[in-house]
């Protein structure tokens, strides 16, 4: 019986074993391939991470570098244009000023005229009397 067990039955669980053992080999051999690679791919996301921050960093250094840019020169213009700005609202400034004084005379005389006619008691049309 010990004979035919160890010819006939031994060999066959021996090809099983070792059917199961090459199986189990195998897929450690696929699961430590297959952390490798999850670890390479982890990698390569940090490093692209990584080069995304810096351009990023820089992307944002740019515009804050264009934006104080554009705000030194819109106050530089704006320092600039300030004396003609407040030059020519002068300049209406006493224009309206000379008008209203004309338009203020021209009803003045109007008005003493008017008065003097009221006072007088006869209408006075030549200016100059």
């Amino acid at each position: 019986v010990a004979l035919c067990f160890y010819k006939f039955f031994l060999p066959k669980f021996q090809s099983v074993f070792d059917e199961c053992t090459a199986k189990i080999e195998g897929g450690l051999a696929k699961a430590e391939q297959a952390q490798k690679d999850a670890e390479e791919a982890k990698k390569k996301y940090q490093a692209q991470l990584n080069t995304a921050r810096v351009e990023t960093s820089k992307i944002r250094d740019d515009a804050r570098a264009r934006a104080s840019h554009s705000i030194a020169g819109a106050r530089s213009r704006a320092e600039t244009k300030t004396p003609q700005i407040t030059a020519d609202a002068k300049r209406s400034l006493e224009s309206q000023q000379q008008k209203t004084m004309v338009n203020l005379k021209s009803e003045v005389s109007s008005l003493a005229t008017s008065l003097a006619s009221k006072i007088l008691g006869s209408a006075l049309q030549d200016s100059a009397v």
